[in-house]
């Protein structure tokens, strides 16, 4: 008999067994754990399960950031895009324009990486977005 983590556990319990935010942070610590594939899994689970307006674009900004960890860009591209496309006005809106120009410079396409990163520095980032966008042109230039 082997006891099991509170992880292995809760990979299991989906539905009205664990609410929403529980669900998306047992996600979330799957990504931080080094897990991108079971993060994807349990995100995308959670985005079956009619989540709260508020999550939804977070739901899809991080699938997109498992992805990266992947390098699985393109995907990663299209998801961030669906953050910039459906929830425009959402919080991740910032966010995701900076990961596409990381995926593209880790795409090896810098003028590309360039071009989305300026680009988002133009649409008037908080503070701490554009430090990470100005570290990254740095670091691409």
């Amino acid at each position: 008999f082997k006891q099991k983590t509170a992880y292995e556990i809760g990979v299991r319990l989906v539905g009205s067994e664990m609410c929403i935010r529980d669900r998306y942070n047992q996600a979330l610590a799957a990504y931080r754990n080094k897990d991108p594939d079971g993060s994807i899994l349990l995100f995308q689970n959670l985005a079956l399960s009619n989540p709260p307006n508020h999550l939804k674009d977070n739901i899809e900004f991080w699938i997109g950031v498992n992805y990266v960890a992947l390098e699985m860009y393109d995907d990663a591209i299209l998801q961030f895009e669906t953050v910039l496309n459906e929830y425009p006005r959402g919080n991740k809106v910032h966010d995701s324009r900076y990961m596409i120009g990381v995926s593209y410079f880790k795409m090896g396409e810098n003028s590309k990486a360039i071009e989305v990163l300026e680009g988002a520095l133009k649409g008037n980032p908080p503070n701490e977005v554009r430090a990470k966008i100005a570290a990254q042109l740095n670091h691409i230039q």
